[in-house]
């Protein structure tokens, strides 16, 4: 009996064991996985989707008054209708904000524009479409305001539960005040990061790819003593930050600097820069060789690019599919911008816009939803 009862007692041991470990083995993932967070996250040099796949940006660039020529804030969807219809795979659209009116601001407020922004955006993330948000309104000039801080601050806090949506800090920002531009990116993501949203944030430096001052951004990304911090104004804050997390770096390649480039001297350029009269243009390698954020080695995506110089040979190289290191992330620039950069035509897309949709075609699509 005493038997008996030695190896009834094992067996429900054993059980309970089992039980035990089974438990542990099929817990949630860590916090710092995309699958628990349901974030976009960067890891080793990549973004990892919130399926946990790598995420190649395959997309386009807009302008806020691209759709809304007409009652346009009954639009948004439309909008995205209109986009996935000519880039049915496409997995992210760079949405240039500019302000129309007097006052040149980021974000004018209105409820006019809001509706449009707002429909477009729960249109677009609710495929699963990563949009990215960022201000274009002082193109070729430098300006910073606590209206453009506020602004990314109610976007933030707006969109911090959605993880589809990204930002960008001021496009092109153009200034010999370079200590000034590195403010201003850490004013912005400091102003994001205080709402509690931790979405990617992408990260321009003067002109959209000089970074002969790189070392001047590296406190402002690793954290530590930063000179000069204001400490009062836009981004005001104290005299030590912590390191960046969930950034990139958005570069822009147009071969101005070059306009007759042969392929080879434009695959040059996007590795390893070119000289130009105002400073030299960085490549990805100087980018990746730069400052490293708490995730380490920062990822570059060509945020824009165009063939107004060099075009076909700049289209040859920045839509490679392989082999590795390519494909390269990419935005192309634009809709409907300016002559040669026009994707789109009377609804059809052009043949710049054919090339574009061929690259977003070789991708996988938008990234899955986390199952429960």
């Amino acid at each position: 009996m005493k038997a008996l009862n030695r190896i009834i007692v094992m067996f429900f041991s054993l059980i309970i064991l089992l039980i035990g470990v089974t438990s542990c083995g099929s817990g949630t993932p860590s916090e710092d996985s995309s699958e628990a967070s349901g974030l976009f996250r960067i890891s080793d040099g990549r973004i990892i989707a919130p399926d946990g796949t790598v995420f190649i940006a395959r997309g386009i660039n807009i302008y806020n008054s691209t759709f809304y020529p007409n009652s346009y804030p009954t639009k948004g969807v439309d909008a995205v209708d209109q986009i996935v219809e000519l880039f049915p795979k496409i997995n992210m659209i760079r949405f240039a904000y500019q302000d129309d009116g007097p006052n040149n601001l980021f974000w004018s407020s209105t409820a006019v524009d809001d509706a449009f922004l707002t429909t477009f955006v729960e249109a677009a993330t609710s495929r699963r479409i990563v949009v990215l948000l960022e201000d274009h309104s002082t193109i070729g000039d430098f300006t910073w305001t606590q209206g453009q801080i506020d602004a990314y601050t109610t976007f933030a806090t707006r969109y911090k539960d959605n993880p589809y949506v990204w930002f960008g800090t001021e496009n092109e920002p153009d200034s010999t005040n370079r200590e000034g531009i590195v403010q201003n990116v850490r004013a912005t993501y400091d102003a994001i990061r205080n709402t509690g949203n931790n979405n990617i944030v992408c990260i321009l430096s003067r002109g959209g790819g000089y970074t002969e001052d790189i070392l001047t951004y590296a406190n402002y990304i690793q954290g530590g003593p930063v000179p000069n911090y204001p400490s009062s104004g836009p981004g005001a804050g104290g005299s030590n930050v912590t390191a960046m997390r969930n950034v990139i770096w958005d570069m822009h390649l147009y071969m101005w600097a070059n306009p007759s480039a042969s392929v080879e001297e434009v695959e040059d350029t996007l590795w390893n820069g070119i000289d130009s009269q105002w400073g030299p243009f960085d490549g990805i390698n100087v980018y990746h060789n730069g400052p490293q954020s708490a995730d380490g080695i920062i990822l570059v995506i060509i945020g824009e690019w165009g063939l107004d110089w060099a075009g076909d040979n700049v289209q040859a190289v920045i839509l490679k599919t392989g082999p590795a290191p390519y494909p390269i992330g990419n935005l192309a620039w634009n809709w409907s911008a300016g002559d040669p950069d026009i994707l789109v035509s009377d609804n059809t897309r052009t043949p710049f816009g054919d090339a574009v949709n061929t690259f977003i075609e070789a991708g996988t699509g938008v990234p899955e939803p986390t199952q429960p």
